[in-house]
């Protein structure tokens, strides 16, 4: 059969015969691992289900010995005793817990899992050990790659298959799942599920629904961190009513516990530097904002300390390139948020420190966990500042949107005025001005509520090879003619110059309806006629006439209550790093252990560390604190008659502007995607005649004379000589 191209279909609707190559971008190393995976797995695979837990342990994964807790909860799910929730620290073995039967039983391991570098890792580990039955469906994967996995999965072949909580949504999938037999139901992370715990998914909420459509399995619930109201609340999310707790000790005696108070006037990267100084080994610093991430590796960097960073809005190419570097030892220090922390399997990492402070001990202790894995004494020092405890306070206080927020994602929803929306939670994060996390849950409560329908992650644009002419499908699906007819002469098939096939251009040129068009492609596709060489997803959001009479009060009322919860979560740890007790017997006695000894000897509180306790910090004495600039205020009205200098001076004074937006803000060039908060402020435009050379210009003069800086965090501040110089401007009018 001759393949044809997108190029070529194009050329003989308008009557050219030619033959294009169609440029098609190459697997990425991720799929050409999976494809070998597979391959191996066809022709390689063996059963090792006869052998002992103890004997899979000591021969797959090389351990002598099982931690705590691990044999008893293994024993627990091959002796089919229903339910079980498992509490284990950063490092105490969770995955052995459920791979181990898995690798045991003759069905299917489901585990869900929220981190899709925790699966990729976990799936590549057991592939190197030549357990090639593990695999994972996310959206790193190719979509041959994609359906090669479920079609071996209905096969028998898979025994784990790691999913991340919003694969489950796919009515494809749960079709699957329901046909075969899921031996356990795996929930990783499983804190996400608690309103209590960490920010948590909206899909996780779902689950309960899932573990009924597939007959409820067994389930396996694993989190490193849970107080005890969190463990009753992931039992009570999930339903599960008789279930065993298998809890470990939450202690890391091989880990020490610092924590070093800092005035905001210390420069705090030189602290940091005289610190790595001190310390040796694998180092993971954890910052709060990206720019503090980029800022702090530079001048360490620029300081003898080589270091490369990590965060979430860096392409995917320099994350893996950066991740892979430090995880061999090319790079021994990393500047990071903590979208590198979770699912870092790295054992002999030695130092920890928090450059900002974390938000709550939870997150914490799963931070301060990836250090010392491998038993060796390790170091979690955290650099404490007043300042940014109240930074990081305003920070959650916007995570959390209150009524007007709330009303403008429904405004926003309805002002489409459309039947079918093809949308994503981070297009409305961005139109919106609202962290992801709350959208995902507004919409969860719409359509709980009836208000909308909502269908997640379809097909929304592809790239595609098409292996006959229009006309010859046309001839092939008599009861598609009419409507292939129409698509093929859309000008998404006419345009020459079209890479991408777009499922809503086409719905608004032919008038189909769009789950007629998805029917004709799925159909072409499934026998080999269009071949999807890359595809896009978005939602289909359904909205009904009743969401104008949507009550959102409970939602204010949730989102205010977990506001609250977060904020004390913060003092809670604050009070922990600062009080004049034993810090490790703090932190275990919040997670509902005893701890007897009132010295532990790894703590800055019971056994100092001379080295660290000795460095003196550098007071930057230009630094002007807030009540410092509070005390000139009535100086910072700006006039018409002011000079660009002085406006400028006078801006950074008055409003808190990351350095990255300030000039496009004050000439009123902000990306429409950009804060509504930044966008809302009085400045936007002020500056609008001006060019941008000229501001650059004028904001360089003022920071190299020092009368403004920019914080570690990429906010410009106002200085002390800034302040001196408006007192001195002020006088002369």
């Amino acid at each position: 059969m001759q393949e044809h191209t997108c190029d070529e279909i194009r050329k003989e609707n308008i009557g050219k015969k030619a033959v294009v190559e169609m440029d098609i971008e190459p697997l990425k190393d991720i799929n050409l691992r999976i494809s070998e995976q597979i391959r191996l797995l066809e022709h390689y695979s063996k059963d090792i289900s006869n052998l002992t837990p103890q004997q899979i342990l000591t021969s797959i994964f090389g351990y002598e010995h099982f931690k705590p807790q691990q044999d008893k909860l293994i024993k627990h799910i091959l002796k089919k005793k229903g339910n079980a929730l498992a509490v284990m620290p950063t490092g105490g073995g969770k995955s052995l817990c459920f791979q181990i039967p898995a690798l045991k039983q003759k069905g299917l391991t489901i585990v869900v899992s929220p981190l899709i570098a925790l699966m990729t890792d976990q799936v590549k580990g057991l592939v190197e050990k030549k357990i090639y039955s593990a695999f994972f469906i996310n959206s790193t994967l190719s979509e041959e790659n994609k359906s090669k996995i479920i079609q071996l999965t209905e096969q028998g072949f898979v025994k784990m298959l790691y999913v991340a909580p919003e694969s489950l949504s796919s009515d494809k999938i749960m079709d699957i799942f329901q046909k075969i037999n899921v031996e356990l139901f795996v929930i990783d992370e499983a804190h996400c599920i608690s309103a209590w715990g960490h920010d948590f998914r909206p899909d996780y909420l779902r689950l309960i629904q899932m573990i009924k459509q597939l007959h409820d399995p067994p389930v396996l619930a694993l989190t490193a961190t849970a107080t005890d109201k969190v463990k009753e609340d992931i039992q009570k999310q999930l339903g599960l009513k008789k279930c065993k707790l298998f809890i470990a000790p939450c202690d890391r005696p091989n880990l020490y516990i610092h924590t070093t108070e800092l005035e905001p006037s210390v420069n705090k990267e030189k602290f940091l530097l005289d610190l790595l100084k001190l310390l040796k080994g694998s180092t993971i610093i954890f910052v709060s904002y990206t720019k503090t991430a980029e800022k702090v590796a530079e001048y360490l960097t620029n300081n003898g300390i080589k270091a490369s960073f990590y965060h979430g809005q860096m392409e995917k190419e320099d994350k893996d390139k950066n991740q892979n570097e430090f995880m061999t030892g090319k790079e021994n220090v990393i500047v990071c948020t903590i979208a590198f922390g979770m699912g870092v399997d790295k054992k002999d990492i030695r130092n920890i420190i928090h450059f900002n402070v974390s938000h709550s001990i939870e997150n914490y202790y799963q931070e301060i966990g990836r250090a010392g894995r491998d038993g060796v004494p390790s170091n979690c020092i955290t650099l404490l500042s007043e300042h940014e405890i109240g930074k990081i306070k305003a920070l959650i206080t916007s995570d959390w949107p209150g009524k007007e927020k709330i009303n403008a994602i429904i405004r926003w929803l309805v002002d489409q005025n459309k039947k079918y929306i093809f949308t994503t939670p981070k297009f409305i994060k961005a139109v919106c001005d609202i962290n992801e996390i709350p959208v995902n849950v507004i919409l969860l409560r719409l359509e709980k509520a009836g208000t909308i329908k909502r269908y997640p992650k379809v097909i929304w644009g592809v790239k595609l090879i098409m292996k006959e002419t229009p006309s010859e499908l046309i001839k092939k699906y008599p009861q598609f003619k009419s409507d292939l007819e129409l698509i093929f002469k859309t000008p998404s098939f006419m345009n020459k110059q079209r890479k991408w096939f777009v499922l809503k251009d086409i719905m608004d040129q032919t008038k189909l309806d769009y789950f007629r068009i998805k029917e004709i492609f799925e159909q072409l596709r499934r026998d080999g006629f269009f071949q999807y060489i890359e595809e896009e997803r978005k939602d289909i959001i359904w909205v009904q006439k009743s969401i104008k009479n949507f009550d959102i009060q409970p939602l204010v009322d949730l989102f205010e209550k977990h506001r609250t919860e977060k904020l004390k979560k913060v003092d809670l740890l604050i009070d922990c790093l600062r009080n004049k007790k034993c810090k490790r017997k703090e932190l275990i006695l919040y997670f509902g252990e005893r701890y007897k000894p009132d010295n532990c000897g790894m703590c800055s509180h019971c056994k100092p560390k001379e080295g660290i306790s000795n460095i003196v910090p550098t007071i930057d004495k230009n630094y002007a604190a807030d009540e410092e600039i509070e005390k000139v205020k009535d100086l910072f009205k700006i006039k018409n008659e002011d000079n660009i200098k002085n406006k400028l001076i006078k801006l950074v004074a008055l409003y808190t502007i990351p350095s990255k937006d300030f000039i496009k803000l004050v000439r009123g060039e902000l990306h429409h995607f950009a804060s509504r908060r930044i966008k809302d402020l009085p400045c936007c435009g002020m500056l609008k005649g001006e060019t941008e050379e000229i501001i650059y210009e004028n904001i360089k003069e003022i920071v190299d004379v020092k009368w403004i800086s920019e914080s570690s965090d990429g906010t410009l501040r106002l200085t002390k000589k800034g302040i001196i110089y408006l007192k001195e401007s002020y006088k002369e009018k």
